[in-house]
């Protein structure tokens, strides 16, 4: 079963709140028949953080597969969250918190390797590959 129509309105706005704060990005999930049951609405993130967002109109909450699919992506590391947004204020609220808990001088570990002491990957998002490259000038 799909969006109803007030969820994607609330979605909409919420995508457009999340853009225009610096350092997110934020992704509507555009559903397909290959795409898994309970797949959270919006994705994306915030300086390192991936966060992944059920979307539902007040009053609502997620069904037990969206509930099971939040809980599987937010519990592999700490730098994955799942939330529920009934609102774009809630949605700033939670990407602001993760926003200002990213500690950028804490060292970023990938398994036993340091990666203010490597070069980074291309894969890296620009905002660390920027702070490696600053951190081995110093």
């Amino acid at each position: 079963m799909g969006q109803s129509k007030a969820e994607k309105k609330i979605q909409k706005a919420i995508l457009a709140a999340l853009r225009k704060i610096p350092g997110v990005v934020a992704f509507p999930h555009t559903a397909t028949p290959y795409s898994p049951t309970g797949h959270a609405d919006i994705y994306g993130s915030v300086n390192g953080y991936s966060f992944w967002a059920e979307v539902k109109r007040p009053g609502e909450e997620p069904t037990p597969i969206q509930r099971a699919f939040l809980k599987n992506v937010g519990q592999h590391s700490p730098y994955c969250n799942a939330f529920v947004w009934h609102n774009s204020v809630e949605a700033i609220k939670d990407i602001m918190g993760l926003k200002k808990n990213f500690v950028q001088d804490e060292p970023i570990f990938f398994g036993l390797v340091d990666i203010q002491d490597v070069t980074p990957p291309p894969i890296m998002p620009q905002s660390r590959r920027i702070n490696a490259e600053q951190n081995k000038e110093q």
